[in-house]
């Protein structure tokens, strides 16, 4: 919590992967954190991994109210995550979380290294606070 606490203000992207075994408290540490804090918690299933892309995307549209994301069907994680600093306010900072990130990569294992191009190459530019956790 400490280190949530700690880097949540400060400007700039914040990448944080956190791991360990389950039913140890990661979900409820995360969501308790990001309760009071502006953005997504996404938490994946063991679904196709095209529906986990259409689920995240509907609750990005929410969150943004963007009525072209809501309408727009995207189908690779690139391309959602591609649109984000389109969307996202210059001084705003806020939180992606990705919990239960094994079950996506369960269903496509090349989206740790496509995740890492789009964090450096697009999100590093933002304030977004990218938690991977499982």
């Amino acid at each position: 919590m400490q280190i949530f606490e700690k880097e949540w203000p400060s400007p700039g992207a914040k990448l944080i992967v956190l791991y360990g075994r389950r039913r140890i408290g990661k979900t409820t540490l995360l969501s308790e954190f990001f309760k009071k804090n502006n953005g997504v918690f996404y938490i994946s299933d063991d679904i196709h991994y095209k529906l986990q892309v259409d689920d995240l995307r509907k609750y990005l549209a929410d969150f943004f109210q963007d009525s072209f994301l809501r309408k727009f069907k995207i189908n690779e994680l690139e391309d959602l995550f591609q649109y984000l600093p389109k969307i996202i306010e210059p001084k705003q900072i806020f939180f992606i979380v990705l919990d239960e990130f094994t079950y996506l990569i369960k269903k496509d294992n090349s989206i740790l290294t496509r995740l890492q191009r789009l964090w450096d190459t697009l999100l590093i530019k933002t304030n977004t606070f990218l938690v991977i956790c499982g």
